[in-house]
């Protein structure tokens, strides 16, 4: 049967092995080899593998090889690094993008980037570059040109190298994660001012300049910097007396300030108002404090004397703060405003459901109560006044989560979150919901427990007796001469029957009884010669492979055995021979009077107990982001080794319990057990034992040996995909059917229903995904249902 393989395992098969999915491609000589140089005497130089220098003509032939860049340019790739090093990946999008990086050697650490479904979508080659810079400034690296040559450094030291440099608007620069200087001219507002706002909007390792009087130089990536362009664009406009401010939003969205302060000054617009555009100082406020110069803001905002405009008004979502521009006349106002609308809802909590996806709701709620406890018996609080920029803040302040009381239960029959709280609040709290409830990756376990018993015993004696009598005057004595190696009270050679209870090979003779003894009412045979021999093997040889599947930090448990019946008394013979004889009624049974007489003596049956002889396997796995397991396992085999006819059963058992720590499909050997003894019993009377050959006739003898054999191995695998679900299900069912081949012959297989209208594909996942990110509120959609 021709198996099709798909073009995501092909593009498996071609990747890098050990830290990518990312493929190779075709080296292409012709590009020149990094002159020596530009490379520092500590750094690494990391060109894409076959780019270095051309080979002579007449050893490539007549053969036209297309450069690297038109090799690459339908290239795809599937991103997909797991802590790999960061020289690895640099190498890796050296030969993605024909690039040549300089690394310097104080430059190390391992980097991971997760692409769409595990590397399963491909991108192209500047996505994949993007990518690249966005992992390298989350690590706080940096690139920038060094000549023909690209050079990371610390992201925190870029700045005084030589990054790329924008002076004009005309020029063109990187919007990605690439550090970038970009010098910015101010027109109408002043420079100090504009500079504290964008000091509060810089990345971490960001920073600005001012030059007055019209200059601010900042320092950061690409990305940020188009974002901080078009705020100054907004900022920096033309005006006559407006004033700049910042607000810091408390309780509410800056959004929704944002919007409500905008439609009342538009109504205002609309009925005959203006909004005039006036350059002008700006200072930082707060809702409920008045502004450095500002007057008029307590008692509602009395007007200065001008007219009450606003040019504009722009929420920063990232630190929840407005950035207004706007007349002194309209401050007042706008400030009362926000002080009337941001406020703690208090008594206006609501109760919102949150479904949750994968986590367990009772777990997750007595964690987020937790979390939220302190908080209840708070008082509540008005805004909290901005501090100066500079000084640092308060510890209270910034450890501050909830601003009123969270209360948090779980539903059980929907798996859902019930929580009571603020809008603010309740969004804080989904948040932290949206990280915990994350799926929880599986392992599927398969242990095998190997064990091989072979038992020898072997058994060899001879017992006999002598009667005799010794003539006296008083008449005759009778006289025992014997052996008796059994361990009971009488002889074998005293009775054949008494051979009943031995097994093996038996072989007895007697003689008549002697008269001097028969007279006493004692009967014993004049002679007797009782020979027993006996051999027994036992062999076991098990074979168990106990698998099961379990979620990450969740405890697993497999039994497989049976439920045997054990003797735990018994019943004096003589009392069922009694029950037998005299308890016999009339049509056979037993006499109901007798029964009656026997009053606690209980059953006429040995009393049986059942006990379970079974195989049992526990794992509590814990993985990490190294894909190292964690187990705990408790492992036992119950078998039974041998069956008496008199004691029952008996049973061997083999536990052990564990923690170990293995990687993904590494098979490990978690115990076992080699065992070889021998047991020799004699039983012989001194001296006569001892002959040569004829010794035998005087002694018992014992054999027995055991050897024991015992591994118990254990491969945990991680299940990355539903593909590992059906690749396990898939090598099940061919084991199973080895099997039944093996000892029924062929029998009809195993056959899913999948419903394929339903069943969604790599594409269809991929759509949802994209639907679900679009209906995001940071998106511009119009908000999920948690949202």
């Amino acid at each position: 049967m021709k198996t099709t393989l798909p073009s995501w395992l092909l593009c498996l098969c071609l990747a890098l092995p050990g830290f990518a999915w990312a493929q190779r491609r075709p080296t292409q000589p012709g590009t020149p080899a990094p002159a020596p140089a530009a490379q520092g005497e500590r750094d690494r130089t990391i060109t894409p593998q076959g780019n270095g220098t051309a080979a002579p003509a007449e050893s490539q032939g007549p053969r036209q090889v297309p450069s690297c860049e038109q090799a690459r340019r339908n290239a795809r790739y599937g991103i997909y690094f797991d802590k790999v090093d960061i020289e690895k990946l640099v190498q890796t999008v050296s030969d993605a993008t024909c690039r040549t990086f300089i690394l310097p050697e104080n430059v190390r650490g391992k980097i991971s980037i997760i692409g769409p479904e595990n590397g399963r979508v491909e991108v192209d080659a500047d996505s994949f570059y993007s990518a690249f810079l966005a992992a390298l400034d989350a690590n706080g690296l940096a690139v920038y040109p060094y000549g023909r040559f690209l050079k990371i450094v610390d992201k925190r030291s870029a700045k005084q190298n030589p990054i790329p440099t924008i002076v004009d608007d005309e020029t063109p620069y990187t919007t990605n994660e690439q550090m970038v200087t970009k010098l910015f001219k101010i027109k109408y507002v002043e420079v100090e001012p504009l500079r504290g706002v964008l000091q509060q909007l810089v990345s971490k390792d960001g920073d600005t300049i001012p030059y007055p009087p019209d200059t601010i130089i900042v320092n950061d990536v690409g990305s940020n910097i188009h974002r901080l362009e078009r705020l100054i664009n907004q900022l920096d406009s033309r005006s006559s007396s407006d004033e700049m401010r910042i607000i810091q939003v408390q309780y509410a969205t800056a959004q929704d300030v944002a919007n409500t302060i905008q439609k009342l000054f538009e109504a205002k617009a609309g009925a005959g108002g203006r909004a005039g555009q006036r350059p002008g100082n700006f200072t930082q406020g707060q809702p409920g404090q008045p502004p450095p110069g500002a007057e008029g803001v307590a008692g509602g905002g009395t007007d200065t004397g001008g007219a009450a405009t606003l040019s504009q008004i722009i929420p920063d979502e990232r630190t929840n703060k407005l950035i207004i521009v706007a007349s002194p006349a309209a401050f007042g106002r706008i400030q009362d405003l926000v002080r009337e609308v941001d406020i703690p809802s208090g008594s206006g909590n609501k109760i919102n459901v949150y479904p949750l996806e994968n986590a367990n709701s009772e777990e997750l709620a007595s964690t987020l109560q937790s979390l939220a406890q302190g908080t209840a018996n708070r008082p509540q609080r008005g805004p909290i006044p901005q501090q100066p920029q500079g000084l640092p803040r308060a510890p209270a302040q910034a450890a501050e989560l909830f601003s009123g009381e969270v209360k948090i239960s779980a539903d059980k029959g929907t798996n859902s979150l019930v929580i009571v709280a603020s809008q603010g609040d309740y969004k804080n709290m989904v948040q932290i919901i949206q990280q915990l409830d994350q799926p929880r990756r599986q392992v599927f376990v398969e242990a095998v427990i190997m064990e091989v018993n072979l038992d020898r015993n072997s058994e060899f004696g001879i017992n006999f007796h002598q009667g005799f009598s010794l003539k006296t005057d008083d008449g005759a004595i009778p006289g025992i001469l014997g052996t008796n190696y059994s361990g009971g009270s009488i002889p074998p050679s005293f009775s054949l029957a008494n051979l009943a209870s031995m097994g093996g090979f038996l072989a007895g003779i007697q003689g008549p009884v002697l008269p001097e003894l028969k007279a006493l009412g004692i009967d014993i045979p004049a002679f007797g010669v009782v020979l027993n021999a006996m051999q027994q093997s036992s062999d076991v040889n098990v074979l168990s492979t106990p698998h099961l599947l379990t979620s990450d930090n969740e405890e697993a448990e497999i039994t497989v055995g049976q439920n045997v019946p054990f003797q735990s008394g018994f019943t004096p013979s003589a009392l069922g021979s009694s029950l037998g004889g005299a308890g016999a009624g009339a049509n056979g049974g037993i006499n109901p009077s007798l029964l009656g007489s026997l009053g606690g003596l209980g059953s006429l049956y040995a009393p049986i107990t059942r006990q379970n002889v079974e195989l049992k396997l526990t794992v509590k796995p814990q993985i990490n982001e190294s894909d190292f397991i964690r187990l705990v396992i408790t492992e036992q085999t119950e078998e039974i080794a041998s069956s008496d006819p008199v004691l029952g059963p008996t049973t061997s058992k083999r536990s052990a319990k564990t923690t170990v720590i293995a990687k993904d499909m590494e098979t490990v050997v978690i115990g076992g057990i080699m065992q070889d003894r021998t047991l020799e019993s004699v039983s012989k009377v001194p001296v006569l034992g001892d002959i040569p050959l004829l010794g035998h006739l005087f002694r018992d003898t014992t054999r027995r040996k055991t050897k024991t054999n015992l591994l118990l191995f254990l491969t945990p695998y991680i299940i990355r995909g539903q593909e590992d679900f059906r690749r396990i299900f898939e090598r099940k069912m061919k084991e199973r059917q080895q099997f039944v081949e093996q000892f029924y012959g062929q029998v009809p297989g195993y056959d899913v229903a999948v419903d394929f209208s339903r069943k969604p594909g790599p594409l269809s996942r991929m759509n949802q995904s994209v639907i679900k990110e679009e209906q995001r509120v940071e998106n511009g959609g119009s908000g999920t249902s948690n949202e």
